[in-house]
């Protein structure tokens, strides 16, 4: 990242241009739950920075063919959703300074997101459902029609015998959102070094837990993290 600060035009451009009033924006769909301008403006992002990365000297590339693989399921699928009148499903991913995806999705949406990208990126013959699915229970119902079309295309284009080899996950890691920042009281400077600040002497600055689901990405190859409830 610092050779693009260094080297790139378009990165300095996106530093002095586009982030404040993107992160304006983003600040307002979240406080007026605007749950769609969310997804797009998260995307958005992502797609800008990472796209920067490759004007450096020498080009900086972080996401792989399973990168761009997790992205084209992610547009499929809102495609779907959009076109059957339920913006609302919509789910968006964002890759930091790696080729991992962390994906956001709304609650309502869990169940049908999971059992896609489990139909289109299967575990491995060696890697049982247990430790291919991890973190907290998640419901995997049978995907609609249209999301079953999806799929089929999805796997076409990926697991051909013209695909790109590699095209698959390491694992899945689903969970919440935490409880967000927290304001430790002054009293709080008794506890030894090595203590976590106990319970009462935190308080909770950010309201109620978000109802959505962070399909969060963890250290490896591209995987799909956790994702958020």
């Amino acid at each position: 990242m610092r050779r693009c600060v260094k080297t790139s035009l378009v990165m300095n451009m996106r530093l002095t241009s586009t982030v404040d009033a993107r992160t304006k924006n983003i600040v307002k769909a979240i406080a007026e739950k605007d749950w769609s301008s969310f997804c797009d403006l998260t995307m958005s992002d992502s797609q800008e920075m990472h796209a920067a990365c490759l004007t450096a000297s020498p080009p900086v590339v972080y996401m792989t063919d399973t990168s761009h693989a997790v992205v084209e399921l992610v547009h499929e699928y809102n495609r779907v959703v959009v076109k059957e009148g339920q913006p609302q499903l919509k789910i968006c991913y964002t890759f930091d300074a790696g080729p991992n995806a962390c994906l956001f999705v709304p609650a309502a949406a869990v169940g049908q997101v999971m059992s896609l990208l489990l139909k289109v990126f299967p575990p491995s013959d060696h890697c049982t459902l247990d430790t291919y699915l991890r973190g907290l229970p998640c419901p995997t119902p049978q995907l609609i029609p249209s999301l079953e079309a999806v799929s089929l295309d999805l796997i076409n284009n990926f697991h051909s015998a013209n695909s790109p080899a590699g095209i698959k996950l390491q694992y899945f890691m689903h969970t919440t959102v935490g409880e967000g920042p927290r304001v430790i009281a002054k009293e709080s400077h008794n506890n030894k070094p090595s203590e976590v600040p106990k319970s009462s002497d935190v308080s909770n600055t950010s309201g109620a837990t978000p109802s959505c689901h962070l399909i969060d990405p963890l250290t490896g190859a591209p995987i799909f993290g956790p994702a958020v409830s």
